[in-house]
């Protein structure tokens, strides 16, 4: 299926999707955002921020909050909300960047309410902000874009699973659980196209191995739509980032004496979608930050660092610099994440935010 919307200007932005139906919006916000540069065609570096800003609702009941984030007669409500925007508002102007990516955030009034009250900081500029925001129907949070940077086109991918195989050849019905779609932005930095993806797979919640199908079908969109770019853009660079609920040793690490590290991602065909092992197998292979360094990890739970959200690239991300930002408001001593507390209204969020950044092409003072 494919659609079209108006994006920012009237320009025409392309609207993918399946058989579920989720959604896309891209909005022209009412405020100036940051310039960090010349838009001249000299290469220059862009830094995307992501982060998982854990349950980010607005003030509104609307019905698909989360029970306890229900503004009537709960803990929630509008205090606390806007004591929500006003740290994260701070956090963009400590870390100004060319582009966010929020995963579990409510909806486009959020941004909106976001941008507001950026719209005074000295790294701000004149030049309108645009944010892609997508979500499922019926879902409660979504992923939001925040760009500085022209963004040409934006997609939204979602799998539809009615039936699988089972071992034995068998067709049987199964019930797909809610999933947040993957968010395609397509934008430009001098001049210089390049594609980013925003994901947040299937979390671990009622056991990691009974919800690792999901995120294998979620692994297999993902790697479709990385073979096809890249296919469409042999040059662009290509960068995938958000919270995958997959730590890093989970995923397929290939290493060789040429390319070094690499992580493959695969359509798993024992996932079920198909008879035939033998002609459905899929892969794309990209770097990881991580590989860079980072540290112990981005999410801390039972006492331990795990390295649950991630940067991916390609060769055409050219130096590239990859950093955990632990340290400030939102972090506890150690560097452990400053967990939002619902009932106190305090915190940020229970995962650290990442900072990956690179240039569009090669810079003279570097080698490849």
């Amino acid at each position: 299926m494919k659609n079209t919307r108006k994006g920012c200007g009237g320009k025409k932005v392309c609207v993918r999707g399946g058989a579920l139906a989720a959604f896309i919006r891209i909005l022209c916000l009412c405020f100036v955002f940051f310039i960090l540069g010349s838009c001249a065609s000299e290469s220059r570096s862009v830094r995307i921020i992501s982060w998982n800003v854990q349950t980010f609702f607005d003030a509104h009941t609307c019905g698909t909050e989360y029970k306890e984030f229900r503004a009537s007669g709960g803990a929630w409500n509008r205090e606390k909300y806007e004591r929500r925007l006003e740290n994260l508002s701070g956090f963009i102007k400590e870390h100004p960047a060319d582009i966010y990516v929020f995963e579990e955030v409510e909806n486009e009034e959020v941004l909106q309410d976001i941008v507001n009250l950026c719209a005074g900081f000295s790294v701000f500029s004149q030049s309108r902000p645009q944010a892609v925001f997508a979500f499922d129907e019926g879902g409660s949070l979504g992923i939001a874009v925040l760009s500085r940077l022209p963004i040409h086109e934006a997609a939204v991918h979602q799998i539809d699973i009615r039936a699988l195989f089972d071992g034995g050849g068998a067709l049987n019905r199964v019930s797909q659980p809610p999933l947040r779609p993957l968010l395609e932005v397509h934008a430009e930095s001098g001049g210089r196209p390049f594609v980013l993806f925003a994901c947040h797979w299937k979390s671990k919640s009622g056991g990691a191995q009974k919800s690792e199908l999901w995120r294998d079908l979620q692994e297999g969109l993902l790697a479709r739509r990385i073979r096809d770019v890249s296919s469409a853009y042999p040059s662009a660079p290509l960068i995938v980032c958000g919270d995958f609920n997959r730590a890093l040793e989970e995923f397929n690490i290939e290493e060789d004496a040429v390319k070094g590290k690499t992580v493959r991602f695969t359509y798993d065909v024992q996932a079920g979608q198909t008879q035939n092992a033998e002609t459905e197998r899929e892969y794309a292979e990209l770097l990881s930050a991580w590989f860079i360094g980072g540290g112990p990890g981005s999410y801390y739970f039972r006492e331990t660092w795990e390295k649950i959200d991630h940067f991916f690239y390609n060769d055409f991300a050219f130096a590239p610099a990859f950093s955990v930002l632990d340290s400030g408001p939102h972090t506890q001593p150690g560097g452990i994440p400053f967990r939002y507390d619902l009932y106190k209204g305090t915190g940020y969020s229970d995962h650290l935010p990442l900072s990956f950044e690179f240039f569009t092409e090669q810079p003279k003072s570097t080698g490849r």
